[in-house]
C-alpha cells in the first residue's frame, strides 16, 4: 500500500475526500436541477457557479460551516449546502459524491484519472 500511495494510487474509498491542500470539494445539485461546485478550507470557500465564481470568507465559530461575502452566503452541513444570493431562490442542495470526486481531482491538478474494480483502484497522473 505504501508503494501505491507514493505512486498516486489510492483506494477508491479515500479518493477525493480531502485534498492535499486541506480542502474539500462538493458538487451540490439542487431541486431546480441547477448545480454548483464548492472548494472549501477552514478559512475560505470558492463557489464555481454556472455564471460566476465567488470567493467567500469563513464566518468564525459558525456551526454548521458558514461562509459569506457581502450578500452572498453559503452554509454547508454534512452533505447538504445552501447558497443564498440576492435575487435568487435559495434551495437546500445535496452533494453528488461521484461528481465531487472528479471535481476534487481536477482542482487538485490531476491531468488523468483512472478507476477500476476487482480490486478497487484509482490512478491519478499529475
Amino acid at each position: 500500500m505504501v508503494w501505491a500511495m507514493a505512486c498516486g494510487i489510492l483506494p477508491a474509498a479515500h479518493a477525493g475526500v480531502d485534498s492535499e491542500a486541506g480542502s474539500r470539494t462538493w458538487v451540490f445539485v439542487c431541486q431546480d436541477e441547477s448545480s454548483y461546485v464548492v472548494r472549501a478550507t477552514k478559512s475560505e470557500a470558492w463557489v464555481f457557479g454556472q455564471r460566476a465564481t465567488v470567493r467567500l470568507t469563513a464566518v468564525p465559530g459558525a456551526t454548521p460551516s458558514r461562509y459569506a461575502e457581502g450578500e452572498v452566503e453559503l452554509v454547508i452541513e454534512g452533505e447538504q449546502g445552501m447558497l443564498s444570493e440576492p435575487g435568487k431562490e435559495t434551495f437546500t442542495c445535496r452533494n453528488n459524491h461521484q461528481l465531487a470526486v472528479w471535481e476534487q481531482a481536477k482542482l487538485d491538478g490531476v491531468d488523468f484519472r483512472g478507476i477500476g474494480n476487482e480490486p478497487p483502484w484509482v490512478l491519478e497522473i499529475r
